[in-house]
């Protein structure tokens, strides 16, 4: 299976709005940890999503090859 990971690490004091890079447009996309624990786990992603990236926080994207 392929499969990767995108982590984002806010290490700003604010929230970054973000959206998903282009390299996504054709995969699964769901969230396997939110440090700051404000987002739902079990969350879908698609590249038109744009969400808030808490401050100071490490979320890890599960990215799986799309159908």
């Amino acid at each position: 299976e392929n499969k990767s990971y995108l982590i984002i690490y806010n290490a700003s004091s604010n929230s970054e709005n973000w959206q998903l890079p282009s390299f996504c447009k054709k995969a699964e996309v769901s969230l396997l940890l939110d440090s700051s624990e404000t987002i739902m786990t079990d969350v879908k992603f698609n590249m038109t999503d744009k969400f808030s990236v808490p401050a100071w926080s490490v979320m890890v994207l599960d990215i799986k090859k799309g159908k």
